[in-house]
């Protein structure tokens, strides 16, 4: 078992609402481990249609390895 360093950005769907945010992050988080602790650490306002925000994501997740 590792703990890997990430940083990731993630394009925030309008249709994920502010109270289903956290479970969305986590959703995507698993992709690259167990979520340990994770932060958003900027928001940039998108121009594509249907996109709410730009999210960067900073995490640490444990990996089996």
């Amino acid at each position: 078992m590792k703990l890997k360093f990430i940083e990731i950005e993630l394009n925030w769907p309008e249709d994920v609402f502010v109270q289903e945010l956290r479970l969305w992050l986590l959703k995507h988080l698993s992709d690259y481990g167990q979520p340990l602790r994770w932060s958003i650490t900027d928001t940039q306002p998108s121009s594509i249609k249907k996109i709410r925000r730009k999210l960067k994501i900073e995490a640490v997740v444990v990996v089996n390895s």
